[in-house]
């Protein structure tokens, strides 16, 4: 986050609140002003049209430059 000046993470996983990795992401947003967006993506499945529009308009709308992952 520091080195890249990241001002937004987009995960593509979903909100997992009881998972390490999941804790670990929010702590070290935490201790910055990044922001932080959660979108539910199936590797096996077709999203929705309403699920791309809300992807499409974070992405648009997030402060820059964003970090985009799905698999940590």
């Amino acid at each position: 986050i520091g080195h890249y000046h990241i001002k937004s993470v987009i995960n593509l996983r979903g909100p997992h609140p009881s998972e390490l990795w999941y804790q670990q992401e929010l702590k070290a947003i935490g201790k910055t002003h990044t922001k932080h967006f959660d979108i539910s993506l199936k590797s096996k499945e077709v999203p929705s049209s309403q699920l791309i529009k809300k992807l499409i308009a974070i992405v648009d709308n997030a402060p820059k430059p964003t970090l985009i992952h799905c698999y940590w």
